[in-house]
């Protein structure tokens, strides 16, 4: 069952700033909280020579007191597009937006509006291969907007063409 949030009475504000690495010197300096600063070192050490690491390259006992915070989204490409699914919801995320949406496609649980402004920070992720920080404005169920930092990582099963997103969320 699909279940598409509307929000038509509350504005969706995105992309109240939106970072992507350069460098990755400068891009640790910009990592402000300690659970975007490990997760950035810890995929950067399963980066091999610089290549994109692999989901099968994180080991969640590695990462066990982020785990409530990621976010782990397919990229599935198809046709010459590309689409969005929530692999993967930890429990802090799911207790702080009030679901939980494992296992749906993004275009079948979100309003189109939070679609349009959303998804493209991941594709930008997934095309470019590097990792980006933004910070976001989003309605929860109660209609009130939840202000968080969102830390993207891309995943490459092949080590070259990103096919998953981990993100890993700080809430204000």
């Amino acid at each position: 069952m699909s279940v598409k949030l509307g929000f038509d009475d509350i504005s969706i504000r995105q992309d109240e700033w939106h970072l992507v690495q350069q460098d990755r010197d400068s891009f640790l300096q910009e990592l402000t909280a300690k659970r975007h600063r490990d997760a950035y070192q810890y995929w950067l050490t399963r980066s091999p020579d610089n290549r994109l690491p692999a989901r099968e390259d994180l080991d969640p006992v590695d990462i066990h007191k982020l785990l409530p915070w990621i976010n782990l989204v397919d990229v599935v490409r198809e046709k010459g597009n590309v689409r969005l699914r929530q692999r993967l919801i930890g429990t802090g995320l799911v207790q702080r937006f009030g679901r939980d949406a494992t296992g749906a496609w993004f275009d079948d649980i979100y309003h189109p509006d939070y679609l349009q402004d959303h998804c493209h920070l991941i594709r930008e992720v997934a095309e470019t291969g590097l990792p980006s920080l933004t910070r976001i404005r989003y309605p929860d169920q109660e209609k009130r907007h939840v202000i968080y930092t969102r830390l993207m990582l891309p995943l490459a099963s092949d080590h070259k063409t990103t096919d998953m997103i981990m993100q890993v969320m700080v809430f204000d």
